[in-house]
């Protein structure tokens, strides 16, 4: 096995080979942790190694080559890779990973654990097989890293306030608050900006950029979905990075969405106070479809739940109070849904049934 990963790490495995070992990566968790054990063993007893891979600039370098298509391909292109010093260089080994938008939709926080994989692996590949030297551009960028199952609360140096959703992550360069109020957003955050006329305060989420000068907003961008954007204050301008002249001005109560390629932008009223479940564990849903219910708890309770399709819109009303645990909520759900079976094993929820009965 320790060879196997040998020599994925030098990129000498044929392409079946490197297909056949991504795939375990993804669906076998012993697997993906045995191999982070390798890689951190690995430079340990490699002192003398000077390509050392900082997942925080490497992250950084290619955010940009990540889209989401309706089929799952991995394909290699030339690209061009600028490094932190602004010296551009071929890179005719990147890797641009395409993974699927729909399929793992209804689980948020999984898929982003394996494009996150991905990614890390796809730069990390990168870096050994160039040799670039990132040591210049890894003391130039903060980040901030929630927990899988924890929010983190944070003070950007410009006294902007962040809550940081569950499995999300913030990127930023040390220059931030002097030339620039620029970060990248992966996963879910809310933003409480601290006012400058001079500084712009600036987002790119997936396809996205959210400009403002000092107002208060949710964002969630993760992979394979639209991202979302909520006002709760203020003025924002939310536009595409892909699409030119692809933008909208929202102002305080007003929500909008923009397709996975930043495509088009939809706008619309904030009806409830629900997107601020996840640090407030209160939302409500009267005769609302369970997918929507279910994608809600999993962002609030950092838990996965897997139901058959075939319950995915039976209707629900439910209060969520914050006093609630996810086991509380699935008590009041098996009362309401007397055929269907709910199986709780730590943060993975299994529901079986075929029908809406009640």
């Amino acid at each position: 096995m320790e060879e196997l990963m040998a020599k994925y790490l030098a990129n000498e495995l044929d392409e079946k080979e490197r297909t056949d070992f991504e795939s375990q990566l993804i669906q076998n968790e012993d697997f993906s942790l045995e191999f982070e054990a390798y890689m951190n063993a690995w430079e340990l007893n490699e002192p003398q190694h000077t390509q050392s891979f900082d997942t925080t600039s490497a992250w950084m370098a290619v955010s940009k080559q990540i889209t989401f298509e309706s089929e799952p391909v991995m394909e290699v292109m030339n690209d061009e890779v600028t490094d932190a010093n602004g010296n551009s260089e071929k890179n005719n080994d990147a890797e641009v990973i395409t993974l699927n938008g729909d399929s793992d939709r209804r689980n948020g926080f999984s898929f982003l654990k394996i494009a996150a994989t991905l990614l890390i692996l796809a730069v990390g590949g990168y870096f050994a097989v160039t040799g670039l030297n990132n040591d210049a551009a890894e003391n130039n960028y903060m980040e901030h890293v929630s927990a899988e199952a924890g929010m983190e609360e944070f003070e950007l140096p410009d006294g902007t306030l962040v809550k940081l959703n569950a499995s999300s992550r913030i990127v930023y360069d040390k220059n931030f608050g002097i030339d620039n109020r620029n970060v990248t957003l992966l996963g879910e955050a809310d933003f409480d900006v601290t006012r400058d006329e001079t500084l712009p305060f600036i987002i790119e989420a997936g396809q996205s950029k959210v400009e403002v000068l000092g107002t208060s907003f949710d964002v969630a961008a993760y992979p394979g979905r639209e991202v979302k954007l909520v006002v709760t204050e203020g003025t924002v301008s939310f536009s595409s990075l892909n699409k030119e002249g692809v933008k909208e001005i929202l102002t305080k109560g007003q929500q909008a969405t923009i397709d996975i390629k930043g495509e088009y932008i939809e706008v619309s009223e904030v009806a409830n106070d629900n997107f601020k479940s996840w640090w407030t564990r209160e939302f409500e849903f009267v005769d609302a479809p369970l997918h929507e219910i279910f994608e809600s708890l999993e962002r609030t309770y950092w838990v996965e739940i897997d139901y058959p399709e075939a319950i995915k819109d039976c209707l629900w009303t439910h209060y969520n109070n914050k006093d609630f645990t996810i086991k509380n909520v699935f008590e009041l759900f098996e009362g309401s849904f007397k055929s269907v079976r709910v199986d709780i094993k730590e943060n993975k929820i299994k529901l079986e049934g075929t029908a809406c009965d009640k």
